[in-house]
């Protein structure tokens, strides 16, 4: 089989939910293989090192085997290894953490109601 598209890769492998978006991300510069920016039409060969740009970190990734088709998420290991370092997907967790803090209170609508408060309770109790 012949090496597939970079942009059909990364939306087989589940890096992206449409190959769209995978295609949009190459062009803006958010992915790179090897260390230079990707362009969505050129090939994923085995053993490439990909990065990913998530908000606020860059994940890297090895590229191991191409799938035929999409794969469901518990076979990805199978074609893709992540090596990003853990403290930065702990950066990540956190950096999401705050995220959906700022979505459950938003500062501009003033003081929270006895549901959002109830709301917000919730959240602190499951940590």
């Amino acid at each position: 089989m012949s090496d597939p598209r970079f942009d059909k890769y990364l939306w087989t492998v589940r890096l992206f939910k449409t190959r769209s978006q995978a295609a949009a991300a190459c062009k803006k510069g958010h992915v790179t293989i090897n260390g230079k920016a990707a362009k969505a039409a050129q090939p994923a060969r085995k053993g490439d090192t990909i990065a990913v740009k998530t908000t606020p970190i860059w994940r890297t990734f090895q590229i191991l085997d191409h799938p035929a088709n999409r794969v469901k998420g518990a076979l990805v290991p199978e074609y893709l290894l992540e090596n990003t370092p853990p403290e930065e997907l702990k950066r990540l967790e956190e950096y999401r953490l705050v995220q959906r803090d700022q979505i459950l209170f938003q500062h501009d609508r003033g003081r929270p109601t006895k549901r959002d408060r109830r709301k917000i309770d919730r959240f602190k109790s499951d940590d």
